[in-house]
């Protein structure tokens, strides 16, 4: 969402995105012979820093194709068990400020609390594990070289908020009268969401 706002009212030139990132379940507890071209998921998780590839740019310019070859992203996985923390570095092409962000970032969080957020509390990462929004904006780390030069940094426990937005899409699918298989698919969608909120977090 942020990109998104940004590229609509400001004009994204270039982004930079760092993604730190909990352990994965493709990472060794201890130091390995490493993954097939990259040696240094063979290095163990819990003792290191680690970069890794990502595919987020690729992500990016699927969903906004106007930000193709504009974006480019590293990752870092770090000895944390949950929640990712993501530093967006954005050369604007008109002016903007972290003000003006925060504030528009804050009317659509209102739309859409249960994806989007804002926070201007000083919290570190524990603090959102198990925070079902996909995207929470710290108001409270971000940085303004210029106007047209802003870092943002964001929070989320990102396999949580995943899950999070499967269930929207069930319970969106389970509620779609287009459907031609409404009746299976709803009966289907309604016993994942039963089963969902029986389990609870």
């Amino acid at each position: 969402p942020v990109l998104h706002l940004l590229a609509q009212h400001a004009g994204v030139e270039a982004a930079l995105v760092t993604v730190v990132h909990p352990w994965t379940s493709d990472q060794v507890t201890v130091d390995g012979a490493g993954g097939i071209g990259d040696r240094r998921l063979g290095r163990g998780a819990r003792q290191n820093v680690i970069p890794c590839a990502s595919s987020l740019a690729q992500a990016v310019a699927l969903a906004m194709p106007s930000l193709s070859g504009k974006v480019g992203c590293v990752r870092f996985c770090v000895p944390t068990p949950a929640v990712a923390a993501v530093d967006i570095t954005v050369r604007l092409e008109r002016t903007a400020g972290l003000a003006w962000l925060y504030g528009a970032l804050e009317a659509l969080a209102a739309q859409h609390p249960t994806v989007l957020g804002v926070v201007r509390e000083e919290l570190v990462s524990s603090d959102f594990v198990g925070d079902g929004r996909s995207c929470v904006v710290d108001a409270t780390a971000g940085l303004q070289l210029s106007e047209h030069l802003l870092k943002v940094v964001i929070w989320a426990d990102a396999e949580w908020a995943f899950a999070q937005r499967c269930l929207d899409t069930v319970a969106l699918v389970a509620a779609s009268d287009r459907n031609p298989l409404n009746q299976l698919t709803k009966r289907a969608s309604e016993s994942i969401l039963n089963l969902a909120k029986a389990g609870g977090k």
